[in-house]
This record gives C-alpha cells, sequence and structure tokens, in this order.
C-alpha cells in the first residue's frame, strides 16, 4: 500500500474534529500537501514559537510571513523522506501531535535526521529546541 492510503487509512480510525477531506483541502490551499509513494505528509508552515493553539488548530495567518518550522498534520511511510524535504524546504524545526496525545511536540530537524539514521524512532518526549 503506498504512503498516501496509509495516512487516510490511519486519519480515518480515529474520531477527528476535522475530516480528511476537510484538512486535506485546507493545506493544499495554506500549507504543504507531498505525496510520495514511500512518504505522505499533509503540513504548514508556522513559527517555532507560536503558542500551542495555532499549531494544532487549522489557523490561517497572511501569506509571505516567515516561518522556521512545519506543523505536521499527518505523515505516513518513510520518515527520513520527510526529514529529507522539510531539509529541502529550509524548515529547521517540525511539531507534531500523536493521535491519542493532547500534548505538541517540538524536534529540531537535524537531531531528528540523527535520531532515525542511528535506527531510533521519530516519537520522543517533548523537546525544546529553542536556540537550536
Amino acid at each position: 500500500m503506498n504512503a498516501y492510503l496509509t495516512a487516510f487509512e490511519e486519519y480515518e480510525k480515529h474520531d477527528r474534529e476535522v475530516s480528511w477531506t476537510d484538512a486535506l483541502d485546507y493545506h493544499f490551499q495554506r500549507g504543504e500537501v507531498i505525496s510520495l509513494p514511500r512518504c505522505f505528509v499533509m503540513c504548514r508552515p508556522v513559527r517555532m514559537e507560536w503558542p500551542d493553539e495555532i499549531h494544532t488548530s487549522l489557523t490561517t495567518f497572511g501569506a509571505g510571513w516567515p516561518h522556521d518550522c512545519w506543523h505536521v498534520w499527518c505523515v505516513a511511510g518513510d520518515l527520513r523522506e520527510l526529514l529529507a524535504l522539510a531539509m529541502a524546504h529550509g524548515v529547521k524545526h517540525v511539531t507534531y501531535q500523536r493521535h491519542d496525545a493532547q500534548t505538541l511536540r517540538r524536534a529540531n530537524i537535524a537531531q531528528l535526521s540523527k535520531r532515525i539514521s542511528r535506527g531510533g524512532s521519530l516519537v520522543c518526549e517533548h523537546e525544546s529546541t529553542q536556540g537550536s
């Protein structure tokens, strides 16, 4: 199964305030939707220091504001490809939530890349990367 179908099936397994179609449409218009055979990501540009509520809601800001982070709304597949895509876009950090957790996780892309290349997991404890 390709990464898009994996992401869709996983998303649909859980009760969500935002439907798959609405989330996908929002990110097509205001964020990034990248679908490759081995990696799917739905994300949008944010500032790392913004409050959690902005990261975790579908809040819209004007075009052209500077960002240093992607908030990953949904991801599936090879996480090394996700991190390579983020770095290619000049992104230094990612934020994300597990589907079953309220906590927003903040992580540095370079640190995650090293962890994954050593066989580690993207699922990590809340990491403050202020000043990274």
